[in-house]
């Protein structure tokens, strides 16, 4: 049984102790981004990284309703697909080069097709048009700037960056409302994070967490580990091998 005490949607529901009972169930709840480690302040505004993860939204946002945030320095946190449209979205919109600094841990990875069909980094580098403008359009004027947290706190680091202006688009989590609580049969209670990575299994039998809130975890043919997530041919394929294997194992559900 999976129970939710509000509601995500925001669609009416006539029970908020809703409790659904089933054989077999499948936790798709996504994720949101994470709250920010930072608040605003009166010298460093913190946005909403969906105001300016899509070109059409930045623009509304810098052009019609903040223009005046044009002018300010902008900082992005995180250097991976989400960091690098946003710092794209941002300069395309009316920010100059030389405003925006990218804070990163680590230099920018590029999904890249190998000989046989896979794809290296296929979960954490650059693709498409993004990959494009990061490898062979990016303002030299464009800023960037290594993670400090383990030395000094954000407020400090964004401080001396001298920043008016912060987008953290450096991790997500399940949101406000959290994740259904899974009750079984025989009365345990299973925590939905504690899933295998490779299989999407939560519980046996037959509980099953897939999509951005459940990742698939992947070891490439060079020995390396990550994350996959995307609405792609890869999570289609992912998600396949998953309920087929638990209809397989339990033909009752």
């Amino acid at each position: 049984a999976i129970s939710r005490h509000a509601n995500r949607g925001g669609l009416p529901d006539p029970d908020p102790d809703l409790v659904l009972a089933r054989k077999g169930v499948i936790l798709a709840t996504g994720r949101h981004p994470a709250t920010p480690p930072v608040g605003s302040s009166g010298e460093c505004e913190v946005v909403d990284m969906r105001r300016v993860i899509a070109p059409n939204r930045t623009a509304q946002l810098l052009q019609a309703d903040r223009p005046e945030l044009q002018s300010k320095r902008w900082a992005v946190v995180g250097n991976s697909h989400s960091g690098m449209l946003i710092a794209q979205n941002l300069i395309g919109a009316g920010v100059a080069p030389g405003m925006v600094t990218v804070v990163k841990r680590e230099e920018m990875k590029w999904a890249e097709k190998q000989p046989g069909g896979w794809t290296k980094y296929d979960g954490t580098g650059l693709k498409g048009t993004v990959a494009t403008w990061a490898k062979h359009e990016l303002p030299p004027e464009l800023k960037q700037a290594l993670f400090r947290g383990d030395e000094i706190s954000w407020e400090e680091q964004l401080a001396d960056l001298g920043i008016e202006a912060v987008v953290f688009a450096n991790g997500f989590d399940h949101g406000p409302l959290g994740l259904p609580t899974v009750v079984m049969s025989d009365g345990s209670t299973v925590d939905p994070t504690e899933y295998d990575g490779y299989t999407g299994s939560i519980a046996e039998p037959g509980v099953l967490g897939l999509g951005f809130a459940f990742p698939e975890q992947w070891t490439d043919p060079e020995g390396h580990e990550e994350h996959r997530v995307g609405f792609n041919f890869v999570f289609f394929d992912h998600a396949r091998r998953s309920i087929s294997r638990v209809l397989e194992q339990h033909a009752d559900l």
